[in-house]
């Protein structure tokens, strides 16, 4: 890693210069807690945390005079591996000394600016990669992406139908109206309905004319 000399900023050097700015663009809005709930930790210094979930009850069926006991089923475990990052600059004594607007003295603030960054990228990373298996962070059982039509259950019931949660198709209000229709089939791990309201759109910035057009 380089060390910031007081040779590579001859300007902040020079008295003869009024005014010298530094990185002053306005952050985005945290979108951590839009996207995701935040329970606290449940023991800080754990590396790993793992998931899992438990199926619901088929549909009971018609009492003939001996009770049928249904059963519950363990479903796919997810396994969350917490990742360190960290980052450091190194500045020469002098160049903070003779730096003239005492720019170099506040730039270890470009640290907070940099994981903030890092921390939004990440955090959105489930998201831009929906469509494809994504074990960075998160390990599921499972093995495939997101978004897909190859889900399957631990089960054994059938994933023919409601199964299903992947669109490929360019967005548009056609398409928007077959997304919803395909999410009011969507089937739990019995395969049995569940109730899910489709109501927020996440887009890319190039799709933002159609997005506004589509829900005006």
């Amino acid at each position: 890693m380089a060390v910031h000399v007081k040779g590579n900023f001859g300007d902040l050097l020079d008295p003869r210069f009024r005014e010298i700015t530094a990185e002053q663009g306005k952050l985005h809005e945290d979108v951590i807690p839009v996207l995701y709930g935040m329970p606290g930790a449940t023991q800080p210094m754990r590396d790993t945390e793992r998931y899992s979930e438990v199926s619901g009850l088929v549909r009971a069926g018609q009492f003939t005079g001996s009770i049928d006991y249904a059963t519950f089923f363990q479903g796919f475990d997810t396994t969350a591996t917490y990742v360190e990052f960290a980052q450091g600059i190194q500045i020469e004594r002098t160049l903070i000394e003779y730096d003239q607007k005492n720019i170099i003295e506040e730039r270890p603030r470009a640290l907070a600016r940099s994981m903030f960054r890092r921390r939004q990228n990440d955090g959105t990373r489930f998201l831009r990669n929906a469509f494809s298996v994504d074990t960075f962070f998160h390990n599921r059982s499972e093995g495939v992406a997101l978004c897909s039509n190859s889900h399957t259950t631990t089960t054994g019931a059938s994933t023919a139908a409601g199964f299903d949660n992947l669109a490929t198709g360019a967005f548009s209000t056609t398409q928007l109206s077959t997304v919803q229709i395909q999410a009011a089939d969507f089937r739990d791990l019995q395969a049995e309905p569940i109730e899910v309201v489709l109501d927020t759109i996440i887009a890319p910035i190039d799709l933002y004319e159609t997005v506004w057009e589509t829900v005006s």
